[in-house]
């Protein structure tokens, strides 16, 4: 009985359509292209880790399921796959970390690299891999189903409920159902609150602000695929103003932001920044919708 070898699958829209939604993987031209050699090595038994681009239709920027090779087309273009399992989700930045702390090895930098598809990786690698989404909290699944652009959607309509002035600065970015951001906020521009024209720059670049009377109330970051290390980077440049800081991402992302905010520079404000899941937003969401209309029509303004 031959043994089972594991590669290192990464996915973008239609490679994760088909995966997702027909159980298959395909490469027509893997022979044309050296750096895809090592499809032509997969056999049925063997086990592809799928890693899901930015551009996936689900699990975006995610080490997520491993598929098991049921059968191999003549030529090896297509594989008919099974899931094997589903893991916690490692993302993009934590691979990357994995990869400099030198805890994975320089194979998985693969993930997120432009023209990658497929690589054969050791057992060993394969273990860590498993070993560390075992260690890694799980999210829920209202968390798991939103992107980014989901998460500024909800921010900027719930800041609108509220009575804010809401301002993002992915103007041109879309939600799944298509709204574009630049049309749900009240300010396409952010107000000259400040005579500093640096402040004003690094404001411009923060996802969501809430603004009462011309000025930013609350600030929000959120850190969807990215390390929150940057988001409250660039919350603190803004430290200066009378403003809540807020950095919005999964429940699995708690524990690296405690650990952050120990560290210099953030630990000089650790008090004003504030933690919430994207559960905790919906949720405040979601009673928003209810108790707006009901305390109009009660007649309270």
């Amino acid at each position: 009985m031959q043994k089972s070898d594991v590669f290192l699958v990464q996915v973008s829209k239609p490679g994760s359509t088909n995966i997702l939604n027909n159980g298959r993987y395909r490469n027509v031209s893997w022979q044309s292209k050296p750096r895809d050699l090592d499809h032509g090595k997969v056999k049925a038994g063997d086990l592809l880790l799928i890693y899901f681009a930015s551009g996936s239709i689900n699990f975006k920027r995610q080490l997520r399921r491993i598929y098991r090779v049921t059968d191999v087309s003549k030529g090896n273009e297509e594989f008919e796959l099974k899931l094997e399992r589903e893991i916690n989700p490692l993302t993009y930045a934590q691979i990357r970390k994995y990869v400099t702390d030198g805890i994975l090895s320089k194979d998985m930098k693969n993930c997120g690299q432009y023209g990658f598809n497929i690589r054969r990786i050791s057992k060993e690698e394969y273990e860590k891999v498993l070993q560390l989404a075992k260690e890694t909290p799980p999210i829920s699944k209202e968390e798991d189903q939103l992107a980014h652009e989901e998460v500024e959607g909800f921010l900027l309509h719930l800041g609108n409920l509220l009575g804010f002035d809401t301002y993002t600065t992915d103007k041109s970015s879309k939600t799944k159902i298509g709204e574009e951001l630049g049309n749900l906020c009240t300010l396409r521009e952010i107000p000259a609150f400040t005579g500093f024209p640096e402040t004003l720059d690094t404001a411009r670049q923060i996802d969501v602000i809430w603004f009462k009377d011309r000025y930013p109330k609350y600030c929000f970051e959120v850190e969807h695929t990215t390390d929150v290390t940057k988001g409250l980077l660039r919350l603190y440049q803004v430290k200066e103003l009378n403003a809540s800081l807020f950095i919005v991402a999964s429940s699995s992302k708690r524990s690296k932001f405690d650990l952050e905010i120990r560290k210099e520079p953030f630990n000089k404000i650790k008090e004003r920044y504030i933690f919430r899941t994207y559960t905790e937003l919906l949720e405040l969401y979601n009673c928003a919708q209810k108790f707006i209309p009901m305390k109009a029509s009660f007649g309270i303004q």
